[in-house]
């Protein structure tokens, strides 16, 4: 018996373990595809700015190169364009990310008895959305009611009588009288 408590004991400690393990992951592939895509956009932001910049040098050399400052310049602007292009290719493709540093870390703990660590959640800015300020029924609002008549405020009386007991008249008359506005087929 305490075999099996003990084996269902390990067994959700394992769960639990391989859930936080799956949920950091899928925080981990979330970053790296942020990372992936904001690096992905830098390089084509820097590769139009190099475009940009061989058009102005083939502008520049096609005006006859009337100022020798100003070729320089934009080509040492492209040669900066371009080194820092290379780094940021270099960086992105050869150094690892700092999640993922963590990896191989999380997989050296071997001992299951020991207690967990906990993981903070990476933030992650989500779009803000207004709130919804005004209500839009789904279905047409009833019919109103016809107001009560006067004789109807009258006849509304006494309670039930001591024993819970009903007066069957009395709440016929009511109905009767509530209903009447209503095309209702009659009984008999």
């Amino acid at each position: 018996m305490s075999d099996a408590s003990t084996d269902d004991k390990i067994e959700r400690l394992v769960r639990s373990v391989l859930e936080a393990v799956d949920l950091r992951l899928a925080d981990v592939r979330h970053e790296l595809q942020t990372s992936n895509k904001e690096s992905d956009r830098r390089i084509l932001e820097l590769q139009q700015e190099l475009h940009d910049l061989a058009l102005r040098i083939d502008r520049l050399d096609s005006a006859q190169r009337r100022g020798a400052a100003d070729a320089d310049r934009t080509e040492q602007q492209l040669i900066e364009l371009r080194s820092g292009l290379a780094r940021l290719q270099q960086r992105t493709s050869t150094s690892p990310s700092p999640v993922t540093t963590e990896l191989p870390r999380l997989n050296d703990h071997r001992d299951i008895t020991a207690e967990l660590p906990t993981l903070e959640r990476a933030t992650i800015k989500l779009a803000s959305f207004e709130p919804v300020t005004t209500q839009v029924p789904l279905v047409e609002a009833p019919a109103v009611a016809a107001p009560p008549s006067p004789e109807s405020a009258s006849a509304v009386t006494d309670p039930p009588d001591e024993n819970g007991q009903i007066d069957v008249d009395q709440l016929a008359a009511l109905l009767n009288e509530r209903l009447s506005h209503l095309d209702l087929p009659r009984s008999g």
